[in-house]
């Protein structure tokens, strides 16, 4: 009598010290695992428990689930999987991550200048459109074919004897006072004249 039969073991008499009676299949010395997820190219496992002394396990596999996961597809290439460094799924055919400015023109006193396309440097699709920057207002140049000369000062006269004229008004206020007047005139005559001055 006495004793307790495991799964490997029948049981021993506490008196005689004798084993006895059948084994105890269920009777089992048991130790727990955690389970390990699997990913895309190695697979993993259930949490499960084994016995110490028999072979008894309720270890169960999962396949590997060959699904990628991670990174970000581009305009010309898949995304990196961040487990197993193959590219996968389709390209981004929208996003755009390296981006440059083409065609820019600086706007000078006679010609209008351009901020420039926007191109993806990968793909070369061009983005979006720049926009026209308007000439330079020369300070004295009025009708805008960059020279400062007697044509000017005739526009600016005609301007302030109300004739119906087309001209540069901020480019003729080269003493930047608000107003296109005889004063401004005198100016351009001197800078004409190479006088020592300087326009605005």
């Amino acid at each position: 009598i006495g004793g307790s039969a495991t799964c490997t073991a029948k049981a021993i008499c506490d008196v005689c010290g004798q084993s006895y009676g059948d084994i105890a299949p269920d009777n089992h010395d048991i130790v727990k695992y955690d389970g390990k997820a699997p990913t895309c190219v190695d697979g993993g496992y259930k949490a499960y428990e084994s016995c110490t002394r028999c072979d008894y396990t309720t270890y169960e596999e999962i396949p590997a689930t060959g699904a990628h996961a991670g990174g970000s597809a581009t305009c010309t290439d898949k995304a990196i999987c961040d487990v197993c460094g193959q590219s996968y799924g389709d390209i981004a055919p929208d996003n755009h991550t390296e981006t440059e400015i083409r065609n820019a023109v600086e706007a000078t006193g006679t010609t209008d200048g351009y901020t420039g396309d926007t191109y993806c440097k990968d793909c070369n699709t061009k983005l979006s459109d720049g926009e026209v920057i308007p000439k330079l207002s020369v300070p004295g140049d009025v009708n805008g074919d960059g020279k400062v000369n007697l044509n000017d000062v005739s526009l600016i006269l005609k301007n302030i004897a109300k004739w119906n004229v087309t001209m540069d008004a901020d480019a003729a206020d080269v003493n930047d006072d608000g107003k296109v007047n005889l004063n401004d005139v005198s100016l351009i005559l001197k800078y004409i004249a190479k006088w020592d001055i300087t326009l605005k």
